[in-house]
């Protein structure tokens, strides 16, 4: 219910939307493996855990970015994952071992200005549709 419902913002999901959980009884829960192809996101995390050094801040302020370009209505939902692939495509990560809080804000900032580039000139907008949803 809290991603349909961030998901639908400003508007709510009806209440007959998500059957709630019947926890006086007995539950079975069933995991199997992500299909990273269906979650692309998931993949690019953990290409940017293994790279490590500022990796993940670059995937964390990429992501950010185009979340809040997705949320304005500005970018389709799959302008996410593609503009976090394209930063972390073009930014060589600097080692952990040489890691400053001032590395971590350049590769934050430059990350975030990455994002903002390449969904402005190679994502197609869908601010159009914001207004209909």
């Amino acid at each position: 219910m809290p991603i349909a419902t961030a998901l639908a913002w400003p508007h709510r999901p009806p209440p007959a939307a998500i059957t709630p959980l019947d926890w006086t009884g007995s539950q079975t829960w069933t995991f199997e493996p992500v299909d990273e192809g269906r979650f692309p996101a998931l993949a690019l995390a953990r290409h940017a855990g293994r790279a490590g050094g500022t990796a993940p801040a670059v995937y964390n302020a990429a992501n950010e970015e185009a979340v809040t370009a997705f949320l304005a209505g500005a970018v389709p939902f799959t302008a996410i994952t593609q503009a976090i692939e394209q930063a972390l495509t073009n930014h060589t990560p600097t080692p952990d071992h040489d890691l400053t809080l001032e590395i971590i804000r350049a590769a934050d900032a430059w990350a975030r200005h990455h994002a903002r580039e390449h969904l402005h000139h190679h994502v197609p907008s869908t601010a159009h549709f914001a207004k209909e949803a």
